[in-house]
């Protein structure tokens, strides 16, 4: 469900875009649920706090993440906690496995060579991290890897030819970034990439036929988009995309059959 405050609607449109086809993305609807018991408008509580010269306006009301990287929501208070646990899903059921060292929110995620590496966010008191903890269920162990060049949260990231590719977000500043670096585990290194041309944060993304595709976000004016560009590690080069059909930020997106569902945001 699409966060709703005075400006935003409800959402419940899945649509998705295929690379290999010229037209845009088709529109799938579906019909809001019944309402059988009192509807939830928002799964946000409309707290803020301050830090700096930032203001956060949203805390969840109630999450239950496959990978709860974040923080929960302690009662229906606006008390909460960050928590840096991970959970997994085996047989059936979910299971509670080691917990990160550092816990945070806003942070992304990839898998590399089985191992999956926890990237950037923000702590408890809104600091923007380059911190990169390493999971690795084989030994059900966590390790410590190399920082991100920029600290941020926000940000988005995908992996092409066993490279990470890390993308946007924005400082503790507020400053939303077009930056680009790139984490080769080969040699456990960052180095940068070209920048996007246009500064997103709050974006997804992903990959197809070996192409980022970024979509959606926000500017920096905080304005949602429906922009989409794409990548090419193999010239090193941004193109502009086909646009979504509705302006969206904090959406997601997978790859089903070589086509992209952008799914759930707010706009």
């Amino acid at each position: 469900m699409v966060v709703r405050n005075e400006t935003s609607k409800i959402g419940f449109s899945l649509p998705y875009f295929n690379p290999d086809e010229e037209r845009p993305p088709t529109e799938l609807s579906f019909p809001r649920p019944p309402a059988t018991a009192p509807e939830i408008e928002s799964g946000y509580l409309k707290a803020a706090m301050k830090s700096g010269s930032r203001t956060f306006a949203a805390i969840p009301k109630a999450i239950s993440l496959a990978l709860a990287f974040g923080f929960s929501l302690i009662g229906l208070l606006a008390f909460f906690s960050f928590t840096p646990s991970l959970v997994v899903a085996q047989s059936g059921a979910w299971a509670t496995a080691p917990s990160m060292p550092t816990a945070r929110y806003g942070l992304t995620s990839c898998v590399v060579n089985g191992k999956i590496y926890a990237i950037g966010g923000a702590n408890v008191t809104n600091d923007s991290l380059a911190t990169v903890e390493v999971f690795d269920p084989s030994t059900n162990s966590w390790s410590t890897g190399p920082s991100m060049p920029t600290a941020r949260e926000a940000l988005t990231s995908c992996v092409v030819n066993g490279k990470i590719y890390a993308i946007g977000g924005d400082d503790y500043n507020g400053r939303v970034l077009a930056t680009v670096e790139v984490f080769d585990p080969s040699t456990n290194t960052w180095s940068k990439g070209p920048s996007m041309p246009t500064s997103f944060s709050r974006v997804t993304s992903s990959v197809v036929s070996s192409k980022i595709y970024v979509i959606g976000g926000m500017l920096g004016s905080y304005l949602t988009v429906n922009s989409v560009e794409v990548f090419d590690p193999s010239t090193n080069s941004w193109s502009t995309g086909p646009s979504l059909s509705a302006v969206r930020g904090e959406l997601s997106s997978s790859v089903v059959n070589g086509k992209i569902y952008a799914i759930g945001g707010y706009d």
